[in-house]
């Protein structure tokens, strides 16, 4: 028992040494350049900017089998070559979509009858989330592959809808895994300050965010989701019957801590894309450990 104390109290500490990385590392969006299209873009960027994948280096914009992805309006930072690749995929082909239909699908069937509107709500919520962020994800990351181009306007739209996004993921699988347990004590309390985590980061994501202060609280807030709550559920589930399911959480860590930390470094597929990858897995993980706890129940 003091073995697996000790165990959780180092995964913890991991944990907490992530969000803190990522806290002292706000975005950089302070220095504003004026927005430009289509092929005028291409030609505006050739001089390059501050490329977060080579540790701050000035680089030219990047390309894409041949041409050039214009860096992001807000920072300036260029947009590496495979950067929101998977998620236009998945938006564009509507495959996350289908398998986002087909988990809420699968789990209203197996759920006990009459249905239970916290059951439908909570499986809904998850598929609804996990659709959001393939879509704000390819919004925010690939409007050079949009008519239009990249614009500081549009982009702010995405980014405040971003931070509402992944927010949402935390909360909803939160609240899904929470249930599951059955709501042993104290998670009540820990749902509710998820819910309001995520009303917090609504609100200053589309009042203060762009401003410094405002990215600062919304990682804070984030950094509290996912390393406070989200890891004080993990305990719980490893003192639970259902224990697997902790590994849920261990999906999505990855690729935060990758995020967090900036590694790797890469032109083409660096730490955010790794990101992604991570996210997308804990999704399809979350969504396959329901539908496996329910075939088993």
């Amino acid at each position: 028992l003091r073995q697996n104390e000790m165990q959780k109290m180092v995964a913890l500490a991991w944990l907490c040494l992530a969000g803190v990385r990522a806290l002292v590392s706000p975005p950089r969006l302070t220095t504003r350049r004026r927005s430009v299209h289509g092929a005028a873009l291409g030609a505006a960027v050739q001089n390059g900017g501050v490329d977060e994948d080579s540790g701050g280096a000035s680089t030219s914009a990047l390309p894409v089998g041949g041409l050039i992805r214009p860096p992001y309006a807000l920072s300036g930072l260029p947009r590496p070559k495979l950067r929101g690749a998977v998620m236009g995929y998945l938006h564009r082909s509507k495959l996350w979509y289908l398998v986002a239909a087909g988990y809420a699908c699968t789990t209203l069937a197996l759920l006990p009858k009459p249905l239970a509107s916290i059951d439908v709500v909570l499986r809904l919520a998850l598929a609804a989330a996990s659709s959001l962020s393939v879509l704000i994800s390819d919004g925010y990351h690939n409007p050079d592959r949009r008519p239009g181009g990249v614009d500081a306007k549009g982009e702010l739209f995405w980014l405040r809808w971003d931070y509402v996004g992944i927010s949402a993921i935390l909360t909803t699988n939160f609240w899904l895994w929470a249930h599951n347990l059955m709501w042993v004590p104290a998670l009540p309390t820990a749902g509710i300050l998820a819910g309001l985590a995520s009303a917090a980061i609504a609100a200053v994501a589309f009042t203060v965010v762009p401003r410094r202060a405002g990215h600062i609280t919304v990682k804070l807030t984030l950094a509290f989701q996912f390393v406070a709550l989200l890891g004080y559920l993990v305990v719980k589930a490893l003192g639970s019957p259902i224990k697997a399911c902790s590994s849920i959480y261990f999906c999505y860590l990855p690729g935060f801590v990758l995020y967090a930390t900036k590694w790797p470094r890469n032109k083409a597929f660096g730490y955010h894309e790794y990101f992604h990858s991570s996210v997308l897995l804990g999704h399809l993980v979350s969504m396959g450990f329901d539908i496996g706890l329910l075939l088993t129940s």
